[in-house]
């Protein structure tokens, strides 16, 4: 080989080289990019959320065996060339040297594979590592023992994970697994579940079937719309006779026979509320549940005492104390009706319940607000 084909060889040899050192800086930068994601995750366990920890370990498993394939590939590449320069340099009569920049291109290079190889492993091992180690969570991330089912063990792990929960969260997880059989719970979610797969796994599943049926319920409904305006009639009726029941009320007091209990003396007063109740259409209501709204004079403030009941027509009163230093002299008050829970006779309620397809999308509708309050506590 010339002395000016030795250069040329030497030139490519080195462009090659460096080459090799640019990746290998490269990849240096991505195994330690991941290696402070994952080390941040162990050190801050709320930075992430869970499905996120789960996507970064599956990418870091993915991207080692992608290592693993490009080392395949370099080392099957390098060794064709080292190869092609053995044959040249036969050819040339120049084996000596071409052997030699070979040899030392093919030690350079098996250098640099060796380096991948040694990161691609540990990126591997750091990864799997991550994986469980991260399953080791507290709170909502902590493991549940339930490989006896539901025995003591299931019962400690679960008091543990309560300790660093919210009472929403507990309850949330309470809630979810309402008439829940340790053979559904193993089956669905394992031996070891975190408490935060168990309660999304069951919110998804509720969501899920919550959606479907309320989908379905909604189009049932738009077909009742002649039923649902009759009846809306019948409410709107029942209201209207509802609110001619009316009442008065005043505070008044009554003396007593003074009394001492211990260092407790009672100055034998007694304050009540008298209210009268009129029904001028003699609805005969079996129940009408009320309360008096108490405002003292000259205040902004006011107290609510539940009265004895406005469903029969009369004079009634209703003892009440009064907050110590409040006078309740010139009070006034008004009488408030919760015509909702009004009963026309046992059993039925004055003002019409909506049809049966209304009542249940509106349970389905309140079934989805529920799920989502449920969802908003995991990220308290």
């Amino acid at each position: 080989m010339t002395s000016e084909a030795q250069a040329v060889f030497n030139k490519k040899s080195f462009a090659q080289w460096l080459g090799q050192r640019s990746e290998i800086k490269s990849i240096k930068f991505q195994v330690y990019a991941v290696c402070i994601l994952l080390l941040s995750k162990i050190l801050w366990g709320k930075s992430f959320e869970e499905k996120t920890v789960d996507y970064l370990v599956g990418a870091i498993l993915l991207y080692g065996l992608f290592l693993i394939f490009q080392l395949h590939r370099k080392k099957k590449r390098l060794k064709q060339e080292y190869q092609d320069a053995l044959e040249s340099a036969h050819r040339t009569g120049a084996t000596g040297t071409a052997a030699s920049s070979a040899q030392q291109g093919e030690t350079r290079a098996a250098s640099n594979a060796g380096t991948i190889a040694k990161y691609g492993v540990v990126l591997l091992a750091v990864g799997l590592l991550a994986s469980i180690f991260l399953r080791k969570g507290e709170g909502l991330d902590a493991e549940i023992d339930a490989s006896k089912g539901f025995d003591v063990n299931y019962h400690a792990s679960l008091a543990k994970a309560f300790e660093k929960m919210s009472e929403s969260q507990k309850s949330t997880y309470n809630w979810v697994l309402t008439d829940f059989s340790e053979g559904h719970y193993i089956s669905r979610y394992g031996k070891h579940p975190t408490v935060r797969e168990v309660i999304q796994g069951q919110l998804d599943l509720w969501d899920k079937n919550n959606e479907r049926e309320l989908a379905d319920q909604k189009s049932l409904v738009a077909s009742k719309g002649e039923d649902i305006a009759a009846r809306t009639a019948l409410q709107e009726r029942a209201k209207a006779l509802l609110g001619t029941v009316a009442a008065t009320a005043e505070i008044t007091t009554r003396a007593g026979r003074k009394s001492c209990e211990g260092v407790v003396c009672d100055d034998g007063v007694t304050t009540l509320i008298a209210y009268r109740v009129y029904d001028p259409n003699n609805l005969h209501l079996q129940k009408m549940p009320c309360s008096a709204k108490v405002t003292p004079r000259n205040s902004d403030k006011y107290y609510t005492y539940e009265l004895d009941g406005c469903a029969k027509q009369g004079a009634f009163e209703t003892r009440i104390n009064v907050p110590k230093g409040e006078s309740f002299d010139g009070a006034t008050v008004n009488v408030l009706f919760t015509d909702n829970e009004a009963m026309a006779d046992y059993g039925v309620p004055a003002i019409p319940v909506d049809i049966p397809e209304v009542v249940k999308l509106r349970s389905l509708e309140q079934g989805k607000k529920e799920i989502a309050d449920a969802r908003e506590s995991l990220k308290g």
